[in-house]
């Protein structure tokens, strides 16, 4: 599976000798995007592996580069269970030629729509006259509440029923299957 990302060179990693045939070499693109005024970061870790380390040594951090790949994964069974390890695999580096002092990715374009113009001997759109929004009425008031200095109506307060008494029922320990539940 072969893919292609674009993006600014954040970070390059030393290689790593690993076993005598095997060494890799990770570094970070800046692949961010802008839309609306908002910047969403957005930075992905590639993998550079065996004789492909050095594809990166002609670059340095802040080049824009565009960059061919390869998604790898593979199964690990280990103490936690089975997993999957993902790696990303660079295989082609090539530069890209920015205009801008700074990388921006390309953010999509939407055309804004012709302004219309009116005709002579048209009549003009009438606009429609927007709704105003006006809060729900209030309930009726059940019980008209007193005002600010005028006597109020004393309540008298009654306590609570005491709860019923249950019989407990009589549990013979000589006899275990006559539980009390």
């Amino acid at each position: 599976m072969s893919n292609q990302v674009t993006g600014k060179i954040y970070r390059i990693d030393q290689p790593v000798q690993r076993t005598q045939t095997f060494s890799h070499r990770n570094f970070i693109l800046d692949v961010s995007e802008t839309n609306n005024g908002q910047t969403y970061p957005n930075f992905i870790m590639l993998q550079l592996v065996n004789n492909n380390t050095s594809l990166i040594d002609q670059y340095k951090v802040g080049d824009v580069i565009k960059v061919s790949y390869n998604l790898r994964g593979s199964l690990f069974n280990g103490q936690q269970g089975e997993t999957v390890i993902t790696n990303i695999n660079a295989w082609k580096i090539e530069p890209v030629q920015v205009q801008q002092q700074q990388y921006a990715p390309p953010a999509q374009q939407y055309a804004a729509p012709a302004p219309q113009q009116q005709q002579y001997n048209q009549p003009a759109q009438q606009q429609v006259p927007q709704q105003q929004w006006t809060p729900p009425a209030a309930p009726p008031a059940q019980q008209a509440q007193p005002q600010y200095g005028q006597p109020q109506q004393q309540q008298q307060w009654t306590p609570p029923a005491p709860p019923a008494q249950q019989q407990q029922p009589n549990f013979n320990p000589q006899n275990p299957g006559q539980l009390p539940f």
